[in-house]
């Protein structure tokens, strides 16, 4: 009877992981108060991202890359009215193209130092009242140190996984 609990338990378990794979979570809220093309798309290009860091942090390079594909599909497909949005535009689908294009957890952390700079770049260059995140920092990550985005102030570094994952602090937060 244990056994059977267990299994189904497993399957559970499974089943979860799964669904999160195929249907990506809502890090950040859509209220739905921006335009499609507007707030709602930086949202969205947010949440990738975001779910970009959660996946180096739990070292899962399929997932990253998954999540990569997702965010440069949202890339793609958004216009955001700022004058620096087609810079930014190919800059992030040359960091998500190297997401994608690896299952190497070291290249992909590499690439999310620049997709990170890209993304502070964009939503410095936009006002959105949707968004409340923190800038973290890791000295220790790669040469000159890494920098990502997180909707909590909580650290769960990227670029170390589960090898130091509280390693690192808070540096600003961007609204």
């Amino acid at each position: 009877m244990q056994n059977q609990t267990y299994g189904a338990l497993f399957i559970l378990v499974l089943t979860v992981i799964a669904m999160s794979v195929l249907q990506p979570i809502n890090l950040i809220a859509n209220t739905g108060n921006g335009s499609q093309n507007g707030e709602n798309s930086i949202i969205e290009i947010v949440n990738y991202y975001l779910e970009i860091t959660e996946a180096l942090a739990a070292d899962d390079a399929r997932i990253a890359s998954v999540r990569g594909q997702h965010l440069q599909d949202a890339i793609n497909n958004s216009v955001l009215d700022h004058e620096d949005w087609d810079t930014q535009q190919q800059s992030f689908i040359r960091y998500t193209n190297r997401i994608t294009g690896s299952s190497n957890l070291n290249t992909q952390r590499i690439a999310l130092n620049g997709l990170t700079r890209t993304m502070i770049e964009t939503l410095h260059s936009i006002e959105t009242n949707e968004i409340e995140l923190y800038l973290q920092y890791c000295s220790m990550a790669l040469q000159d140190g890494g920098q990502w985005l997180s909707p909590s102030e909580d650290i769960a570094n990227p670029y170390y996984g589960s090898s130091m994952l509280a390693c690192g602090e808070n540096i600003e937060i961007i609204r």
